[in-house]
């Protein structure tokens, strides 16, 4: 079906507070999403750049021919236009893997985020009833979690049937306001061998708040399958959806089965003598997977001895993702988790890559201010990620494909982030080249932990030299990348001078990254931040109202991880609750989430220093 408008002009905007919208005829974008420059800017930037242009081509299918009736179903456009920015950057690049790309980027960072207590929106959100909040709706749960449910579906019916289903959609219903019903009458009518109605397999996850665990349990010839719901509170409330269920064994793929909506069980009988299984092989499907610990053991021998090809490389980033979130809901001990990636030796795939950087990014920030134990997990993580950092190198070769170059970038971040000698070496001779020399350059792919090395390795003097630098950028891709970099410095002065940078009006620094730059500081240096907040409250108020500072304390509870620095932020909220206005119920809220990091903390670090103690040198 041909795109509805027949032209598109792109405006740039310098302070813009979306990263992109779409209008009829024209897509506005902040600078640093709709400025690119392939001479200077990051292979990943770009890459996320085109998926955001192509989420804002596909609205004019998806929010402009046919139109979401209210916002409270407002994953009927965004939805959408998220899967479709993946399906259709691949169908133009098929060697992008674009669909993998989406599983372990958008499915598995929302299953994230609805994995918390407070995650309580629903795709159908029957809260969302007036203009005012129609900006609750803006989420994860529009986004990327209806982007996958609708992936999830497109999966189960297959892509032709799908295609055609919403080939029909959109010219029945186009220049029409839509509710979800006027979807499923479409998916109705390509739809076969299915236990009820489309609307009611489709809502049992719309209606619903966070996602299931599906705990599949069996021996070499019988799998049986049963669900609860699941986030990190341990929370068994009894919902329960209609779940698709594929395994696939080394010799077996099963057909289609669907595990209902109530409190039966599955079975699916297998081949006989199936060493291992894995259920929800291309991580199509919404939801975790947990197995009984011999099936667990089975894989992780699979992985450190078998043929990683015959297991697709989703499935093995679902598995590494799936086995770190179960121990971190307490339902498996970290054990599992770090005995599974011990494999990674062998991996050369750059889609279980991304899930493992996410995953060691979080653990190391939460063990910042436990130096011990953080240390011994970066020791861990050096030994795993050394043979793909070797083989990688520095260098490019001219036949590397976008995805070998991404792979590079993240794998060199990581090693750096982790503190790989040979890497930290290499990024601080070319950050301190590049300060010398104004006509030197750092590679374009490197640049963002360039960058923070050269901060954290280098000198008061390198501080303001890249905060010079900083100033005189043109490039907001450029500005974006430095604000962590120079938030990086343990110096007090520095910090504070960056924060004063950050709320004078006078300042020169679009609205958008004000707290971009608030949250970097946040990172390591807690103490220092909170004290300039309590001195200069009135001020950022008066600046950003109560919504900015909202989000300052939100960023607050996410960054707590010791119990002086919680009781350091109690005593801010009950010093200024006369003034903080509706943000101090984001406070308290944000005391609530410090709270549980510091007990899960306390827990998993001993988990992680025991195991790594006993099996470090066993790699």
């Amino acid at each position: 079906m041909s795109n509805p408008v027949r032209k598109f002009e792109q405006l740039a905007i310098p302070d813009f507070y979306f990263s992109a919208m779409e209008n009829w005829g024209m897509v506005t974008y902040r600078e640093a999403v709709g400025l690119t420059s392939y001479d200077s800017t990051p292979l990943r930037t770009i890459f996320s750049q085109l998926i955001t242009q192509a989420h804002e081509y596909s609205h004019s299918y998806f929010g402009n021919l046919v139109t979401p009736n209210f916002w409270d179903v407002a994953w009927l456009k965004e939805g959408f236009a998220t899967y479709f920015a993946y399906l259709s950057l691949g169908n133009l690049h098929e060697d992008w893997r674009t669909v993998d790309i989406f599983a372990v980027s958008e499915l598995q960072s929302a299953l994230l985020s609805d994995s918390g207590t407070d995650s309580n929106r629903t795709m159908n959100d029957r809260w969302v009833g007036s203009p005012s909040s129609a900006k609750a709706a803006l989420d994860f749960v529009t986004y990327a979690k209806g982007a996958s449910i609708i992936r999830m579906f497109a999966d189960v019916l297959g892509a032709k049937p799908f295609r055609r289903a919403i080939n029909s959609y959109l010219r029945r219903r186009k220049y029409e306001s839509i509710i979800p019903e006027d979807f499923y009458q479409e998916l109705d009518l390509v739809a076969s061998e299915l236990p009820v109605k489309i609307g009611e397999l489709f809502d049992s996850w719309a209606n619903q708040t966070n996602y299931p665990l599906v705990q599949a349990f069996g021996n070499v010839s019988q799998v049986t399958l049963s669900q609860r719901s699941f986030d990190f509170s341990g929370d068994t409330t009894a919902k329960r959806w209609w779940i698709p269920i594929q395994i696939l064994t080394p010799t077996f793929e099963s057909k289609l089965h669907w595990l209902p909506a109530n409190n039966e069980s599955l079975s699916v009988k297998l081949p006989k003598q199936s060493p291992w299984f894995v259920v929800n092989p291309r991580l199509s499907g919404y939801y975790r997977v947990d197995y009984e610990i011999e099936n667990w053991q089975a894989l992780i021998t699979f992985l450190k001895l078998g043929s990683l090809e015959s297991l697709p490389s989703v499935s093995r980033a679902a598995l590494i993702d799936d086995a770190f979130n179960l121990a971190r809901a307490s339902l498996r001990n970290y054990s599992l988790p770090l005995t599974l990636i011990a494999y990674l030796k062998r991996e050369r795939d750059y889609v279980p890559w991304i899930t493992v950087s996410r995953i060691v990014s979080f653990l190391d920030d939460k063990l910042r201010d436990r130096p011990d134990t953080q240390q011994t997990f970066r020791r861990y993580v050096i030994e795993l990620i050394k043979p793909i950092y070797e083989e990688l190198t520095t260098k490019e070769k001219a036949s590397d494909i976008l995805i070998r170059k991404m792979h590079r970038e993240l794998i060199l971040s990581l090693a750096c982030s982790v503190g790989l000698e040979s890497c930290i070496t290499t990024a601080k001779s070319t950050f301190d080249r590049w300060i010398a020399n104004e006509i030197e350059t750092i590679p374009k792919h490197f640049k963002s932990f360039i960058y923070r090395i050269g901060i954290i390795n280098g000198s008061d003097q390198d501080w303001e030299n890249l905060w010079n630098r900083f100033l005189q950028m043109d490039s907001y891709v450029d500005k974006a990348i430095m604000i962590e970099a120079i938030a990086s410095t343990d110096n007090r002065a520095f910090i504070h001078k960056f924060l004063e940078f950050a709320i004078q009006p006078q300042s020169d620094i679009v609205k958008q990254y004000r707290l971009t730059i608030v949250q970097s500081v946040l990172n390591k240096n807690m103490t220092t931040t909170l004290k300039y907040i309590q001195s200069n409250l009135s001020k950022i108020i008066s600046l950003g109202g109560f919504k900015f500072l909202e989000k300052i304390m939100s960023a607050f509870g996410e960054r707590i991880t010791t119990v002086k620095q919680e009781q350091e932020f109690m005593r801010f909220l009950d010093q200024n609750s006369q003034i903080l206005g509706s943000s101090l119920g984001s406070g308290k809220k944000a005391l609530k989430t410090a709270n549980d990091n510091i007990k899960w903390i306390s827990r998993c670090a001993a988990q992680i220093q025991e195991y790594i103690d006993k099996n470090l040198f066993v790699l």
